[in-house]
């Protein structure tokens, strides 16, 4: 049974990703201003898509960047010899930087809302129950699990950032994309035990999985041709 169904942008799924591109670089831009506004080098934030808000860790000042008057130091990195090396801190609660920090951290997570496929179509995939074993990451395959039946495609995308478990238990199985041959395909999960998409996005038309390895073959065949003749293996 095939664990995805696949379909080639157009129209509004087509917009979508403009809208996660540009929602990127403005929580990109926000990220970068507060931390320039408290003299930081990082913060360590992050939004969570089940609950729809933003939490603020810490931020991370290098040994050379003073922390601001009056925040609460979280934890301090040192070397053997005892030199600082890093200072991670947060606004003190009710303080004026902690309400500059919660403001901007509003825009934050109204960009973070926009900046993957679920986000924009309103709607969020059923985490994927799986045994113990490998996951796939081959962006056309039937099934989350390696070894599934049937062929897979040979173009990699999004990675789950782990590749298996020793035990069974659940993960996030997003709705993702790939550019192919000039096209945006979308690759959705389908209902578990069923063929059926768990959502239709939007002016997208429907790809079979044939089509999908066709059109994979194609493109890998054309970027190792155009890799082995910039190495200058072309055919003679």
């Amino acid at each position: 049974m095939k664990e995805y169904s696949y379909f080639r942008a157009d129209g509004l799924s087509l917009a979508a990703l403009d809208t996660i591109k540009e929602s990127k670089e403005e929580y990109d831009a926000l990220r970068r201003k507060l931390c320039d506004r408290f003299g930081a080098n990082e913060v360590m934030a992050g939004y969570d898509p089940i609950t729809g808000h933003m939490s603020f860790l810490a931020f991370h000042f290098r040994a050379n960047q003073k922390v601001p008057e009056g925040w609460k130091t979280i934890n301090e990195q040192k070397s053997k010899d005892g030199a600082l090396q890093c200072t991670f801190a947060m606004p003190a609660a009710g303080s004026p930087d902690a309400f500059h920090m919660a403001n901007i951290g509003g825009l934050m997570e109204r960009a973070a809302r926009l900046t993957d496929l679920e986000g924009v179509f309103g709607c969020r995939m059923e985490p994927r129950a799986y045994p113990a074993g490998t996951f796939e990451t081959a962006f056309v395959r039937q099934s989350f699990m390696t070894n599934g039946p049937g062929p897979i495609g040979k173009l990699y995308g999004q990675s789950l950032g782990i590749g298996g478990s020793g035990s069974p238990g659940t993960a996030s199985d997003p709705i993702v994309s790939m550019e192919i041959n000039g096209e945006v395909y979308i690759r959705v999960p389908n209902k578990p035990g069923t063929e059926e998409p768990q959502m239709l996005p939007p002016d997208a038309a429907p790809v079979s999985y044939d089509e999908m390895i066709r059109t994979d073959k194609a493109e890998y065949d054309r970027r190792m041709g155009q890799s082995l003749q910039s190495r200058g293996w072309g055919c003679f």
